[in-house]
Order: C-alpha cells, then sequence, then structure tokens
C-alpha cells in the first residue's frame, strides 16, 4: 500500500476523532503531502482552531510534546499558509514552549526569535533549557549577525552564566564554523568582561582559540 493510500484510510476515522488525536496525527503526519492531499477541509478548519486555543493560553502555560510537534511545523513556509493559525500562535507563546517547539524541528526559520529567548531566560535553568533546546541546535543555521544578536543577550543575561552555560558558549563556537573565522572576534565583548574570573575566561579562551 502507498503512503499516500494508507493515510487516505485513516482519513475518515480521523475527521471523528478527539481533538487531541487529530493534533498527534498533525505532528506526526503533517510535514508528508499525502496528509494534506488527504485531509478535509473540515479536520483541516478543526486543527487551525485548535492551533489557536493553543497560542490564546494563559501566559507561563507549558505545551505537551504533541503540541510541540504540531506547532513546529510552522517551519514550513506552505503550512503556514495552510494553517495561518501556526505563525500567530507560536509568536504569542513565552519563551519555553518556543524552545520546546524549536526542539521538534530546529530550521532556519527559528534563528531570528533566539536572541529574544536569551533576553527572556529568568534563572540558571531555564537559561541551560534554551541552550540545549533551541539555541544550539540551531546553531549551523545562524548568519553572522543573528550570532552577534544571540551572543550579545547571552552575555547580557546574568541568568544566561549558570552551570554548563560558559561550555555552551565554546560549543557554539564549534557550532558556528560555517560562518569562519572571522566569528571569533564576536565573542570577544564576552571574554573582556570575564577576564576577572580566571576558570571560565581560561575555558572560553582556549575553546575558542583565543587563549
Amino acid at each position: 500500500m502507498t503512503c499516500k493510500k494508507a493515510v487516505a484510510k485513516q482519513m475518515a476515522r480521523l475527521e471523528t476523532a478527539e481533538p487531541a488525536v487529530q493534533l498527534q496525527a498533525l505532528g506526526r503526519l503533517g510535514d508528508l503531502p499525502a496528509f494534506w492531499a488527504s485531509l478535509g477541509t473540515p479536520v483541516r478548519n478543526l486543527l487551525n482552531t485548535k492551533i489557536e486555543t493553543i497560542g490564546n493560553r494563559a501566559p507561563f502555560h507549558e505545551i505537551t510534546t504533541a503540541e510541540a510537534k504540531a506547532l513546529a511545523l510552522v517551519a514550513h513556509p506552505e503550512l503556514r499558509a495552510t494553517l495561518p493559525a501556526l505563525t500567530e500562535a507560536f509568536s504569542k507563546l513565552w519563551y519555553i514552549p518556543r524552545a520546546d517547539i524549536i526542539e521538534q524541528r530546529p530550521d532556519p526559520y527559528f534563528t531570528p526569535f533566539l536572541p529574544t529567548l536569551l533576553k527572556d531566560v529568568g534563572s540558571f535553568d531555564r537559561g541551560q533549557e534554551v541552550a540545549e533546546k533551541a539555541v544550539l541546535p540551531c546553531a549551523g543555521f545562524l548568519s553572522l549577525p543573528e550570532l552577534e544578536q544571540v551572543l550579545t543577550e547571552w552575555n547580557d543575561n546574568d541568568q544566561c552564566w549558570g552551570r554548563a552555560m560558559p561550555g555552551y558558549l565554546v560549543e557554539l563556537y564549534t557550532l558556528t564554523s560555517h560562518l569562519g573565522d572571522g566569528r571569533r572576534s564576536l565573542w570577544a565583548p564576552i571574554l573582556d568582561e570575564i577576564r576577572g574570573d580566571e576558570r571560565i575566561f581560561t575555558l572560553l579562551a582556549s575553546g575558542i582559540g583565543a587563549a
């Protein structure tokens, strides 16, 4: 049985399924053309409404993995047109759900959002979470100006300096090798500020080849 036929076979059941089941199907199959070819307008409208509901939740509300997988489809330009609620819902969520979404599907679409995520970090644990889920997975997509913005917000927010974060700055340097050695100068303001902390300074300077 072809993928298209297999997906089409499930559509009748999906149309009468619970919204949570429909959302799970969207997260699993949403990047398959066969899914959209078989999906009727009523279900498409229901999915769009469900996504709107997620975006309209009260601030600081967590999202489930299934919801994160579904909203990660915002990275697809054609799906932003098909389900317009994706763009608005992602933009309205607070920084932790956004990091959860980016983790599901790292993509160049998300790089402009990374500086704001770092700016909004409110604790050491959250800073590490944002780095692990969003910044490092998308590092390979960053442009030089975007990397500069990321480093500026990282350096300016003292909650982005806990635990593993100095080591993650070294990892970020490694992961942005596509930008060339010239990117090393972007770490200079950070090195200047931490010069008084010998341990962290040595770690970072040696890690980026500036020692």
